[in-house]
């Protein structure tokens, strides 16, 4: 899954919780569980990160433009509500930054641990761009309606 839609989706799993140590632990199983279906991705490979420095870049800043834009118009300047869809949405994408880590520093043993771990639960089946990236645009949206729900 792309970093735009691990953050999304962290941020609805946030959205549904009170609990320091769910909004820590849900967000990081979702991300393994996202990276078990088969998807698409605009890097393959690792040796291609430095090629997609701009598309990461950009992906890397969607996700929290567009929660902080749904929050701003659904919820409006609730600063205690983004930051806590914020730390859920950024915990939800540590393990792609430990592997971008990884392949910055890849005799560091422990990051190597991490990017084994990443890779044995990675599903190995990529989809085609256009059906992929409109998957991921549906989980978006529905990780956004779960946020807008009320909450019971």
């Amino acid at each position: 899954m792309i970093l735009s839609t691990h953050f999304i989706t962290g941020t609805a799993v946030a959205s549904c919780t009170d609990s320091p140590l769910l909004v820590v632990v849900l967000p990081l199983v979702l991300h393994f569980i996202l990276d078990m279906i088969p998807h698409w991705e605009y890097v393959n490979d690792t040796s291609e990160l430095k090629n997609r420095i701009p598309s990461i870049a950009i992906d890397a800043l969607a996700g929290p433009i567009a929660i902080l834009a749904v929050l701003l118009l659904v919820f409006g300047v609730n600063y205690g509500m983004i930051i806590w869809l914020f730390v859920g949405g950024t915990i939800s994408v540590i393990p792609d930054g430990l592997s971008l880590l990884h392949v910055l520093l890849p005799k560091n043993k422990l990051l190597k641990q991490i990017f084994a771990f990443h890779e044995t639960i990675h599903n190995k089946k990529m989809l085609v761009r256009k059906i992929g990236f409109p998957l991921q645009i549906a989980i978006d949206l529905l990780a956004i309606i779960l946020i807008i729900l009320p909450k019971a």
